[in-house]
């Protein structure tokens, strides 16, 4: 009735002048307090008194308007801290006020972001992200609709949902301008939340089918259900009417009686100890409600022990707790009913394991295995605590000792007894002989076979020259298909077909040639001392080099196959695979973003944007509006590609002339958060080997942005892994075309709902409308709030960007609400609202571009993920599809082109504590990998190279350009790189000055000659102490003694190290060792 007369009230205060009892007030509102809680809880600065008056006000306003502007309003007197720390000691309901309700449905509705500052501020007993579950909430049923209804109509649906209001005469007075037909047809056609009945549903057909209304007066009432629903209602509650009887006329308890015993039959069926009674029934009148149980319990025969008594016996039990502190908890219950609970528990809760005798362990069991029928059996009580009794004196009587008679035995038994042991002993000794003879035998029979297998060992050839006659006759008689060769025919000849293993996991791979080599090491260890195998001289053993590397290839693919689950299946910290298996590089106090982010303001980077696709790979400051490196790639290695599935679009299509071209709609654009209106655009294939994969490059995106930009937040982590990398990995998989595009276009839809900038151009436009072809007919992509999980990526954005106190604003953000002070607006929040023109614009908080900011510049570590997969894009879109160039010098010389790998770099430059404030440069750097790895994953203030070969020169020009300008995009700082191309090291004083200046140089010189070493050491003569030489060869030989060239050498303190991992170069998949050398300030002493 509250409730109602408050939704009928045009003031809505109605509530705040009914008179309401103390009493009433005990029973019906079950988030009271007990006065003891209130005296524990009530702040110092307040009177006993105050205290209860005040209480009882806020208890009223959590069921009519809990704003803080009301609050403050009707408690002018109070501080608002107390009012806050009493508002802490209550149970508030889950469901809004109507003013509250009011107020997030018109701040959500209005034009603009919502200003979420100012509804925490308002409604100050709710949660940040119950606030927000409620705007996500109207932003899905209402979002797309918000130009058929009005601001009061949401409002009035909504009140009536949170506060189960169903009847015509609770939602017209909050909609007097609408008739009844149109307020009916507004909620069939726009009401979307399914609703059990009510009672006040119920108890309104009751009233109506006893006074004998029509059904359309009914189902006119009933406005917010089907009529279906409610003839099927009113035919339920007259079969329920006709089933009951008519009871007899007598005085009906009220409704706090009612209440109270319901309460207290539920006490006396779930908890009976007295902190269930008090956190049931309240402190007040406590030994009244224990009376009132105690009476129950007199007149039923037998009350059982509720679960959680019988569960704090058996803590004390455990804890040994004396009897006065049971007896203090289990109030209802008398000691003599506790201690035989406690003797049944303690005999089916600790059991004894040790007894004097056999009679004592039967009678124990007999007694155990009644105690755990006890609550199950029926029978009188006399009749069980009899057995328990007589029970009792037999343990009692079988734990007396009695005395032992000993039988003396006559000397025919004691001679009998004698002869049995000697026959038990022979027949034992009899038993080892047969084993031992046994075990003899077997060993000879294994000696005699392998003496059979070395004595039919292959004969050897007769002589070398017969060798060869026979291979000649066997080459020059077969062909390569194996048939013979007629008199005048050409051998054919046909290229070895290699086996290559696919695979597509690197981990996988790394993890089998591990096993492989541990596998190895076991066979040596094994292997015994024995005469050596002998082999022949000829070539006929090194024609099987090839079946041996088959043999290695098949190992090697059995071991990716073998799905063994050990210590090898671990995960690199220096090559993590995801963000699952992520591992975090600590900044060191660097600037990782840029300029923009960094100095905190909500406008990007001036980037200029260009419709030339070609300009990503060209030096200019243009960015193309359509990066289509990637594809390009693709498009130039067709032949290594294959389509995805069936369901997915072709690869290649015909044109007019009828000959295969490749299909020109079978592409997809991703966007990225910072600069929405820049796209990557990917060909849907499939790599038949180890080229650019598209899929996996898409799933790399969405980690980076994870990596770079939501990093705090483990939800959101579980979010872009789970629903995005893994429903994409599954899509492929299960051929499923539109589970794909669904993924895409949610990922590209959320790019603009969480982008922090000014959006400058039109969302609407479809940049993956070609591809929509090979959609189903029924495919329509509308994305909400609960499949984008929006709430979430606010409400974590918020949190993590949050004003800390040292630069809190004391100011709120919304100077138009009547209901607050006068404040000053966000900072450039105007410009804001004015270009936020994406589909979520109203749900966007106003306060959420200064939190995204502000949580970047709190970053303090960045993902090594992140970075090697940025490295990877430019390495797998320019040095991958022109590898091949690279591999044609000369083969084991000092020019012959070799790769760290990124989880070598990554370790060696962590174990040689490379800072921000450190330079770094690589003589002999290739492709620029290296230098790259260094500038990003640690920071340096300068990183450079120097490179000999033309063609690695330029392309560490390329990826140098598209390195700097894809950093651009995920708005982090350029790169301090300097590179000296085309050049050699050897008499270059540019690159000796920067060698010299450098804290940290790299050199790989696994293949370099003596002379070429000597060269090193004379470049590198003059470093300054401290600094660090990583190689891959030790520089100094053994024997080594200082001369009078003035070289590097004699001040290195050298030390050997070991990778960790396999697969850290290109050149083989082993471990291999590596060395780094501290300059010191004078010559060694060993090699004077």
């Amino acid at each position: 009735m509250k409730v109602s007369s408050l939704l009928n009230s045009e003031s809505g205060e109605t509530v705040e002048t009914m008179p309401i009892s103390p009493d009433s007030l005990k029973v019906e509102n079950e988030h009271s307090i007990s006065p003891s809680i209130a005296k524990e809880s009530t702040p110092a600065s307040v009177k006993s008194d105050d205290y209860e008056s005040v209480s009882d006000e806020l208890k009223k306003l959590t069921y009519t308007n809990l704003l803080r502007s009301h609050v403050q309003k009707r408690l002018p007197d109070v501080d608002w801290d107390e009012i806050v720390r009493y508002v802490e000691t209550l149970t508030l309901p889950t469901d809004f006020t109507k003013p509250e309700i009011e107020l997030i449905v018109s701040e959500w509705y209005k034009e603009g972001p919502v200003n979420h500052r100012m509804l925490e501020y308002e409604c100050f007993a709710r949660t940040r992200r119950e606030i927000h579950s409620k705007i996500c909430a109207l932003e899905d049923l209402y979002g797309l609709k918000r130009e058929e209804l009005e601001c009061s109509q949401i409002i009035a649906m909504e009140v009536c949902n949170e506060l189960q209001l169903f009847l015509l005469s609770d939602i017209k007075p909050m909609l007097p301008h609408m008739s009844t037909s149109n307020i009916a047809g507004m909620i069939s056609k726009h009401y979307k939340y399914k609703n059990r009945w009510s009672d006040r549903e119920v108890e309104f057909i009751s009233d109506c089918i006893e006074r004998e209304e029509s059904r359309e007066s009914i189902l006119e009432a009933l406005v917010f259900r089907k009529p279906y629903e409610i003839r099927n209602k009113i035919d339920s509650v007259k079969r329920r009417l006709r089933r009951q009887s008519t009871p007899p006329i007598k005085k009906e308890p009220s409704p706090v009686v009612i209440a109270y015993e319901s309460k207290l039959s539920e006490l006396m069926n779930s908890d009976l100890t007295l902190t269930g009674i008090r956190s049931v029934m309240g402190s007040r009148n406590l030994n009244r409600v224990v009376q009132d149980i105690q009476s129950r319990k007199k007149r039923d025969i037998a009350l059982p022990f509720t679960y959680p008594e019988t569960e704090f016996l058996r803590h004390s039990l455990t804890n040994n707790m004396p009897m006065a502190d049971i007896m203090k908890e289990l109030v209802i219950r008398s000691e003599e009913e506790v201690v035989a609970k406690l003797k049944t528990l303690q005999m089916a809760c600790v059991r004894q394991k040790k007894f004097t005798n056999t009679v004592e362990r039967l009678i124990y069991e007999a007694q155990w295995y009644m105690a755990i029928a006890d609550g199950e059996s029926g029978g009188r009580p006399k009749r069980r605590t009899r057995n328990n009794v007589e029970l009792d004196d037999l343990r009692k009587e079988a734990l007396t000792k009695k005395k032992k008679v000993e039988r003396t035995l006559t000397p025919e038994e004691i001679s009998e007894k004698q002869k049995r042991s000697e026959i038990r002993t022979q027949r034992r000794i009899e038993s080892l002989r047969r084993k031992a003879e046994e075990n003899e035998l077997r060993k000879k029979k294994a000696s005699m076979r392998g003496r059979k297998l070395r004595s039919t060992r292959k004969q050897e050839a007769e002589s070398r020259v017969a060798a060869l006659i026979e291979e000649a006759r066997w080459f020059q008689s077969v062909t390569g298909d194996g048939t013979c060769v007629k008199e005048g025919e050409k051998r054919k000849r046909r290229p070895v077909f290699h086996l290559v293993p696919e695979f597509k996991n690197r981990q996988q791979l790394k993890n089998a040639q591990k096993r492989l080599v541990e596998k190895k090491k076991e066979v040596k260890k094994k292997r015994g001392r024995g005469r050596p195998r002998r082999t022949p001289s000829s070539d006929v053993d090194d024609s099987t080099s090839d079946s041996d590397s088959e043999d290695d290839l098949e190992k090697l693919q059995h071991a990716i196959d073998s799905d063994e689950s050990d210590e090898f299946a671990c995960v690199s910290s220096f090559d993590p695979t995801d963000i699952i298996h992520d591992s975090l590089v600590p900044l060191s106090g660097r600037q990782l973003f840029n300029n923009a982010i960094t100095s905190g303001s909500v406008n990007p980077q001036p980037v200029s944007f260009s419709d030339d696709v070609s300009v990503m790979i060209q030096s200019n400051q243009y960015l193309p509006v359509n990066d289509t490196v990637a594809a390009k790639v693709i498009k130039d290695h067709i032949k290594s590609y294959k389509p995805l599935g069936a369901s997915f679009p072709p690869l290649f299509t015909s044109d007019v002339n009828g000959s295969d071209v490749i299909n020109s709609r079978n592409i997809i654009h991703i966007r990225y958060l910072l600069y929405p209106q820049h796209t990557e655009q990917f060909v849907l294939a499939a790599p038949k080997s180890n080229e650019l994969d598209p899929v996996f490059e898409l799933q790399k995106i969405f980690q980076i942005h994870y990596a770079l930009f939501f990093s705090h937040s483990s939800l959101i982590k579980d979010i872009i892994y789970e629903n995005y990398c893994k429903s994409l990995e599954r899509a492929v998989e299960e051929d499923n075309f539109s589970d794909f595009m669904t993924i895409i276009d949610q990922w590209n839809t959320l790019m603009l709902a969480l982008s922090p900038y000014p959006v400058k151009f039109d969302p609407s436009i479809d940049i993956n409308e070609a591809i929509r072809l090979y959609l189903p007919s029924n495919y329509k992509f509308q994305p909400t709030v609960s499949d984008l999980k929006l709430d979430i990526f606010y409400y974590d954005v918020l949190s993590a960007g949050e004003i800390k106190d040292s630069d809190k604003e004391t100011s709120i953000d919304r100077a138009t609400s009547p209901l607050m002070r006068p404040t000053g607006p966000i900072k450039d929040a105007d410009s804001a609202i004015a270009n936020i023109i994406t589909r979520f614009r109203n749900l966007r908080p106003l306060s959420y571009p200064n939190a995204f900011i502000r949580s970047l510049q709190r970053v303090s570590e960045i993902s090594r993920f992140a970075i090697q997969q940025i490295l990877l894009r430019a390495y797998t879109r320019i040095v991958s599809p022109n590898s091949r160039k690279l591999r044609s010098y000369k083969a084991f010389t000092a020019e012959v082109y070799g790769e760290l790998l990124p989880s070598f770099v990554s370790e060696v430059l962590t174990k040689v504590d490379l800072k921000p404030e450190h330079s770094f440069y690589d003589l002999g750097s290739g492709v620029g990998n290296t230098t790259f790895q260094a500038a990003l994953e640690f920071g340096v203030k300068e990183s450079g190279g120097c490179e000999l070969m033309n063609h690695a020169s330029e392309l560490t020009s390329l990826q140098e350009i598209f390195m700097q300008k894809q950093l651009i995009v995920f708005g982090l700082k350029p790169l301090p790189l300097h590179f000296a191309l085309n050049q050699s090291f050897v008499n270059n004083p540019e690159v000796r000055s920067k060698c010299v200046g450098c804290d940290v140089l790299i050199v790989n010189n696994y293949l370099f000659d003596f002379p070429l070493n000597v060269e090193v050491g004379k470049l590198l003569y003059g470093m300054r102490p401290g600094s660090k030489i990583i190689s891959l060869k030790n520089f100094i030989p053994p024997r080594y003694k200082a001369g009078t060239e003035k070289t590097i050498f004699d001040y290195l303190k050298v030390e050997k190290h070991e990778m960790s991992d396999y697969l850290s170069v290109s050149w083989t998949a082993n471990k291999v060792p590596y060395y780094i050398s501290t300059v010191q300030a004078s010559v060694q002493q060993e090699y004077v």
